[in-house]
């Protein structure tokens, strides 16, 4: 058995617009509500334990209707029900959108 899910944190900075952000196992559907939200100029952080889908992959969707934002994740580690199961490897990649 591999990794169900990982703790993330997401960081976004120097919005030029409004905007939010929503992850959802990959091969999910688009969710209605956000992991965060933002104005122009701020800087925001938010934690959030995500389930990763069938593959081990996440989809992170981030909506700002003109602009720029810059995006960043840091992974802090797996999450599982049962501490005696074994974690996979993450394999990051960027899937543009």
């Amino acid at each position: 058995m591999t990794t169900q899910a990982v703790s993330f944190n997401f960081t976004i900075t120097l919005p030029t617009a409004l905007g939010d952000l929503r992850t959802f196992p990959g091969g999910g559907t688009l969710p209605l509500v956000s992991t965060m939200h933002w104005r122009p100029g701020q800087t925001r952080a938010n934690n959030a334990i995500v389930p990763l889908g069938s593959s081990g992959d996440l989809v992170v969707h981030v909506d700002q209707a003109s602009g720029t934002v810059h995006f960043l994740i840091d992974v802090k580690g797996p999450s599982n029900k049962n501490p005696s199961v074994r974690h996979g490897p993450l394999r990051p990649r960027f899937v543009p959108g």
